[in-house]
């Protein structure tokens, strides 16, 4: 070789260590203007573009290297690395194979094939291929990191921390595997040892921004989201073109109800990335809380089109404010579902349950606090049969000190506190009780953990109550609703069996009363002698559409007033603007502030006269609130299982006739009930009558019926009898 062009290489090899790309690309450059077809400097080109993700232009580099050199197995491996990066993983096989033929003991490789097999979901080769590298070369720290990736895709936290404690032993600098063992961690729910790890990797390099995302990301799960945004400041700061960072910065933002700033950093994200998981969700979501629905029309034609194209492009909850149409949640679900599946379960198939003389339910959640679920469900679980069943809650939120969670750890068996526990362990411990029913009592709402049942926490699994829609995963055996919910023209959309309740699906405490409190209007600013139209629930569920309806109503129904619950600061300004531009100014539009105890709520909510619902996702258990209280609820009856929880709770309290079946039938209905005080009167004598004497709050048959469901359920596992849909007359 021209001792020039060796030096010129040598140079290069230097910089490309010291990590000083621009340098060796110049030394390059002057090696391939005296030598253009040298196969070592085209190679290094191929390198450098690599390292500065410039994949196209590295592709053309190692393949002009091969030219020259074709029997050159490192510069297949390169190949295959750049090939992989563009998620061309059947090339990239072929370059790795033909590298690893070239050269039959090159550990890099045979561990770097085992990577693309990984991404291929092909985990036993890509595990063989990581053993094999590490047998060639055994303090080849990169191939037992790469292993623990591979043992952390399939759930095998336990056996990845071992591979990167080894890649550790070999290279203590080795800052990825620090990260990649915090991943690990964070699945496990071993917060502080993941910070440790990365605290290390930062103090080895304190440019590391994979390492501060990560820290931002357990500070998300912790619920410190301060502490969160000063950790993606760091790694935007460090690296700005990773759309993550922006996206996770957003997501820390909306849980400091800033969602305006949120909406910028969500933007952002798509610029660097239009496509990453969940982001046009979590922007629609966002702008949903602060009702500013500019340019929403057409944000949701894009969301629509990519879940229709089966991407991950927003979270199923999201979705049931965002859409009427039971298909588009089903193709959600289905792909959030794909995304939270077990390729490989290490706990095996789970073995048929001997027969037992109680039948053992699990409930798993994180909402055993102050949360709707644990309202609506308290004296569910305290009626529970005990000569029949043995009753089981699993609490992975965090812990609480609230009285209905000392009310509910009276009322099961065994209540456990689960959440410093990963999905497996927590599988695993349900298997050792021998729950025969685990009921997911969460879905995909904030807090669920839909990997539990990934690994079959028991042989019957249900989606009851907490997320209003199909989970869209094939291991949820049954979903817990009734003929109004899900109906015969939305039946196909669920991947659940149906397990059909005689009345509505959802139920309330009976022991939840209004307080005694006697509250007058003037006390929340409502007029005492004007009818009182109110909604409370939250202001994601509120659009334009709703919103051009409640002006039409109280256009038309003079003096009336609007009362809306408080939801943010941001919120009350657009809602009243949008309001406002429909002809309604400020004053007919009233807030109020969050009520520090259920029973104050609820005696609060009897002060309005009608209660109008929101569409497509209803009022759930607030409406259950107003009618408890006496106050009628208009709905407006749409596709899907969130917007057609209000007919079922009116059908189960005998009230059909308050269910419109158009905008303007819903319209029509508001102003003519406001406008004849003894319709009025009619409907609410009629409200307080069914309160007492139909099955809405009927929660002791309401619990019979849910444990004839589970009867039914483990009647036909115990028989070996298929999935299918049933009915309780």
């Amino acid at each position: 070789m021209n001792p020039q062009i060796n030096f010129l290489i040598n140079k290069a090899l230097q910089s490309l260590v010291s990590s000083n790309l621009d340098t060796a690309e110049l030394y390059l450059k002057q090696a391939l203007r005296l030598a253009p077809k040298n196969p070592q400097a085209l190679r290094l080109m191929g390198v450098v573009n690599a390292q500065k993700s410039n994949f196209e232009a590295a592709i053309d580099y190692f393949k002009k290297s091969l030219i020259q050199l074709p029997s050159n197995g490192v510069v297949h491996s390169n190949l295959g690395n750049v090939l992989s990066e563009l998620k061309r993983y059947e090339e990239a096989l072929e370059h790795h194979d033909k590298a690893i033929k070239l050269k039959p003991d090159y550990a890099e490789a045979w561990s770097n094939k085992g990577n693309v097999l990984s991404e291929l979901k092909r985990y036993e080769e890509a595990l063989e291929h990581h053993d094999k590298a590490i047998k060639l070369k055994p303090d080849y720290a990169e191939a037992w990191s790469n292993a623990g990736i591979t043992f952390s895709m399939i759930g095998l936290y336990d056996k990845a921390l071992i591979c990167y404690e080894h890649a550790m032993n070999i290279n203590p600098q080795f800052v990825e595997a620090l990260y990649h063992k915090s991943n690990a961690l964070i699945a496990l729910k071993r917060f502080g040892e993941a910070l440790a790890n990365l605290d290390k990797a930062i103090e080895i390099e304190p440019d590391y921004d994979d390492a501060w995302s990560n820290k931002g990301i357990i500070y998300i799960e912790l619920g410190l989201y301060d502490e969160a945004v000063k950790q993606f400041k760091n790694s935007i700061r460090l690296n700005p073109n990773i759309a993550s960072n922006w996206s996770n910065y957003g997501i820390a933002l909306n849980g400091l109800e800033q969602y305006q700033e949120a909406i910028s950093y969500f933007q952002k994200a798509i610029e660097y990335d239009k496509d990453i998981d969940l982001i046009r969700g979590d922007l629609a979501h966002a702008k949903m809380h602060i009702a500013n629905w500019f340019d929403l029309d057409q944000i949701l034609s894009v969301l629509a089109q990519r879940i229709q194209a089966n991407k991950m492009a927003s979270s199923p909850f999201t979705v049931l404010s965002l859409f009427d149409s039971a298909r588009i949640q089903q193709q959600c679900a289905q792909a959030y579902a794909a995304a939270n599946s077990v390729q490989i379960n290490p706990l095996g198939s789970i073995l048929k349950h001997s027969k037992k003389e109680k039948i053992r339910i699990g409930y798993y959640s994180s909402d055993f606090r102050d949360h709707p679920v644990a309202h609506l469900l308290a004296e569910f679980f305290e009626l529970h049969d005990k000569d029949k069943f043995e009753v089981y809650a699993f609490a992975f939120g965090a812990q609480s000190n609230s009285a209905i969670t000392h009310r509910l750890k009276g009322a099961f068996s065994e209540f456990i506190e689960v959440g410093d526990q990963g999905d497996l362990n927590i599988a695993m411990l349900s298997r050792q009780i021998g729950i025969d029913i685990a009921v997911d009592l969460g879905g995909y709402t904030h807090g669920a953990r839909p990997k539990i049942f990934a690994y079959r926490a028991a042989p019957i699994q249900v989606n009851y109550l907490g997320y209003p829609g199909t989970l869209g995963a094939e291991h949820i055996d049954y979903i817990i609703a009734d003929r109004v919910v899900i109906n015969e023209h939305n039946r196909i959309f669920f991947n659940e069996k149906v397990a059909y309740l005689p009345n509505s699906y959802l139920l309330d405490d009976s022991k939840r009363l209004a307080s005694d409190i006697k509250f007058k209007r003037s006390d929340f600013g409502l007029p005492e002698d004007e009818i009182v139209f109110c909604c409370f629930n939250s202001g994601y569920k509120f659009n334009s559409a709703i919103a051009i309806s409640w002006a039409n109503i109280l256009r038309r129904v003079e003096g009336s007033v609007l009362w809306l619950s408080e939801s943010n600061s941001l919120f009350r300004i657009n809602f009243v603007n949008e309001m406002t531009k429909l002809g309604i100014g400020a004053s007919r539009i009233v807030f109020s502030e969050r009520l520090d105890t259920m029973s104050d709520h609820l005696a609060r909510c009897s002060l309005a006269d009608l209660f109008l619902d929101t569409t497509p996702y209803n009022a759930h258990t607030t409406a259950v609130d107003f009618l408890k209280v006496g106050v009628p609820v208009i709905t407006l009856l749409g596709e899907a299982f969130q917007s057609r929880v209000a007919a079922s709770l009116l059908h189960a309290v005998g009230m059909p006739e308050m269910i419109a079946y158009t905008r303007n039938e819903y319209e029509d209905m508001a102003v003519g009930i406001a406008e004849n005080p003894n319709k009025l009167s009619a409907i609410k004598d009629k409200l307080s009558k069914n309160r007492k004497t139909t099955a809405l709050f009927d929660t002791p048959l309401s619990t019979k019926n849910i444990e004839r469901a589970y009867q039914e359920m483990y009647r036909r596992y115990e028989n070996g009898l298929k999935l299918e849909d049933f009915n309780l007359n």
